[in-house]
């Protein structure tokens, strides 16, 4: 399916984050944001580590104050201050708005060599932001880092749609696969798993490649673009359209 079709380029879906409009001139901080993305998450030898440029940092606004991720314990609580259900079929902002973070339009990228497409979408963050259930559901499948997927969840939503996580830096303590989630609650945290680049000869972890993978399954549906219902928050960046595999999806 490809979603992208006849959606007007960056014509997303915002959310009502009112109390965040005091935090509204945010961006990114630093130079040159190159990013090696992902492959297919759950299965499949990783892809060559490629370089895709966000855009250019100067033009970007600028976070107010730290960029510092609350710990643990300050994120505990269903749901967290900041977070609503937007209702009507939308899905809210995986990831801790008030992190750094740029979305990238990269649902049906090619990956493999144009052998697949990518079928979620990256958000870059920093190591640590909070993941919360953008459903109330169980988590239904989960993967530990043996594979491209890294550290991953599955949550199955109780109106029967399926979202999944990957490159987790870590799970929230004692969660376990058929627990029970509630809308709002951290899940984990978002880090680098899964992603690899070569050292002398060796794979390693790369954990310069924070981000999350996100994936959306409508019930009995195949993945779609996890852009055309999800409210990413206004100052949150989406970056460019990479579509070229698209076809494949």
């Amino acid at each position: 399916m490809d979603t992208h079709a006849n959606r007007p380029r960056r014509e997303f879906l915002r959310s009502g984050f009112a109390a965040l409009g005091a935090a509204a001139a945010a961006g990114i901080v630093g130079a040159g944001l190159g990013l090696g993305l992902g492959r297919s998450e759950v299965a499949g030898s990783p892809d060559v580590a490629r370089r895709v440029d966000v855009g250019d940092p100067a033009a970007l606004r600028r976070l107010d104050g730290p960029g510092a991720v609350a710990t643990p314990a300050d994120r505990l609580g269903v749901p967290p201050p900041l977070i609503s259900d937007p209702g009507s079929g939308r899905v809210v902002f995986p990831v801790d708005a008030t992190a750094r973070s740029v979305v990238l339009d990269n649902f049906g990228d090619c990956r493999s060599g144009g052998r697949r497409a990518h079928i979620g979408t990256d958000i870059v963050s920093q190591r640590g932001a909070a993941i919360y259930a953008v459903a109330t559901g169980r988590l239904t499948n989960q993967w530990r880092n043996t594979g491209t997927a890294g550290f991953g969840w599955e949550l199955t939503a109780d109106d029967g749609r399926r979202f999944r996580y990957f490159h987790l830096d870590r799970f929230f303590p004692g969660r376990r696969v058929g627990d029970r989630v509630v809308f709002g609650e951290v899940i984990g945290w978002v880090g680098s798993s899964g992603n690899f680049i070569v050292v002398n000869g060796q794979q390693v972890e790369d954990r310069s490649n924070i981000h999350l993978h996100f994936e959306v399954y409508p019930p009995g549906s195949a993945a779609i673009d996890p852009l055309s219902v999800m409210v990413v928050p206004d100052h949150i960046r989406v970056g460019p359209p990479l579509t070229a595999c698209s076809h494949l999806v």
